[in-house]
């Protein structure tokens, strides 16, 4: 029994073990891909040159098959039970639905963005077998860089845009945005609030969702961290100050929404944390001359913060476009309803004018295949609820929380799932099943 012990022992030392060269090597290189995929706009902006930028795009989707072909490699031939064995079994299944659906695209000749949207949906999750071994603190030094990139773009797009800080600066911002994307239009529009246009960010779409979403997930994430250690909550909550008020300058509303859907669970997972006298009255004591300052000095200019109210609500609020559908017929909906295909081999237009992914997803993949993509995603958040034994659910509790939001956001463009968003999501959700492990391989000593 001691030998077989030892024996575990040695090996789950080894797979997590940060010392030898080839470890180093794919921590550094899962680190560059999650980085790379946000800030990948920085390459043609440096350069000043739009001819450069479907490349490093593509050298960012080409870097992510690449750590995706170690996680194939790890997941069919070595250490496939590393992971929960539900884990390991929903992203094989997920791969052969996949294929399953390709199949009949690839005979019809179908346009490639299918299949760029294919690895986004089976490859890029094995990612998480490289991303697991990723220590918390060097993740957490990653994702506070990402944090100030994207926020800090997102600012300086409002700033140029809606203000006269910078001289021409509509004109600037359009400039950058065009060399972000070549087909970039311009930002002909105020998304509903016919005050101020929306900051779209390093991400360079004509739409702030992207940027959105993953300032509501890094929202979201360092507000539970905050909690998790009470000596470290003030290295967390400037960046979810940052992201917070970012987040409202793009009024995203479905990501807003889902950041706020985040923000109440956390706070009333924390609740006896946060409601004490002791509390109240230093948050109280530090506030309110804070707030008078601003109120007598910035009023106007801060209260731009509150538009975000205007897409959630009101006659203002374009509620009707997120919750428009668009049948095709009755047969031809019941038939990618539960097989697939909508969009991609046009048999009905439901899915493809519908803008929540979820819908999509649904029409397009089918409903078994639908079911197993969204419980893979999913997954971590079942592991916490429904395991009360072999999981440290304190510990692990801003992760389960952060995936949670980025699956709740799939009810709208599902910026979660596109290169520049997946990566992180999927190391987050890699974060946890470490945790997982290592927390269980604990207890089988204990």
């Amino acid at each position: 029994m001691d030998y077989l012990n030892n024996k575990r022992k040695f090996r789950f030392n080894n797979y997590f073990s940060h010392s030898d060269f080839n470890n180093k090597t794919l921590i550094f290189f899962s680190l560059v891909v999650i980085l790379f995929s946000v800030v990948r706009g920085l390459v043609p902006l440096i350069a000043n040159n739009g001819n450069i930028t479907l490349p490093a795009y593509g050298f960012s989707y080409f870097l992510g098959l690449l750590l995706s072909s170690y996680g194939l490699y790890m997941a069919f031939i070595k250490n496939k039970y590393i992971i929960r064995k539900e884990v390991y079994y929903l992203l094989i299944t997920n791969l052969f639905f996949t294929l399953y659906w390709v199949f009949p695209l690839i005979i019809l000749g179908t346009e490639s963005t299918y299949f760029i949207s294919m690895a986004n949906k089976c490859l890029f999750p094995f990612t998480i077998f490289a991303f697991i071994k990723i220590p918390e603190k060097k993740l957490i030094v990653l994702l506070r860089i990402i944090t100030l990139v994207v926020a800090g773009f997102v600012f300086l797009d409002f700033i140029m845009l809606n203000t006269t800080l910078f001289p021409n600066g509509y004109d600037l911002a359009f400039s950058r945005h065009k060399i972000l994307r070549p087909e970039f239009a311009g930002f002909g529009f105020t998304g509903g609030t016919g005050v101020y246009f929306r900051p779209s960010g390093i991400f360079g779409t004509s739409s702030p969702h992207d940027s959105a979403n993953m300032l509501a997930i890094l929202f979201v994430f360092w507000l539970s961290m905050s909690f998790r250690l009470k000596g470290q909550r003030f290295s967390f909550t400037p960046y979810a100050f940052l992201s917070f008020f970012m987040l409202l300058l793009t009024t995203s509303a479905s990501n807003i929404v889902a950041g706020f859907v985040g923000m109440f669970l956390v706070l009333a997972a924390n609740k006896k944390k946060i409601i004490s006298v002791k509390s109240l009255f230093i948050f109280g004591l530090l506030i309110t001359p804070v707030l008078v300052w601003l109120y007598n000095n910035y009023y106007e200019d801060i209260k731009v913060l509150w538009i975000f109210k205007d897409r959630l609500g009101g006659k203002e609020a374009n509620w009707e476009g997120l919750t428009s559908y668009y049948g095709t017929s009755f047969w031809n909906d019941l038939f990618s309803f539960f097989f697939g295909w909508g969009s991609s081999l046009d048999i009905t237009r439901a899915g493809y004018y519908a803008e929540q992914s979820l819908v999509k997803g649904l029409f397009e993949y089918g409903l078994l295949h639908s079911i197993v993509f969204f419980l893979l995603l999913l997954y971590p958040v079942i592991i916490y609820l429904m395991d009360n034994k072999s999981i440290d659910k304190n510990n692990v509790y801003p992760y389960m929380i952060t995936i949670l939001v980025g699956f709740i956001s799939l009810w709208h463009y599902g910026s979660i799932l596109r290169t520049t968003n997946v990566f992180v999501f999927y190391a987050i959700y890699a974060q946890l099943l470490r945790k997982d492990i290592i927390f269980r391989f604990k207890r089988s000593f204990e």
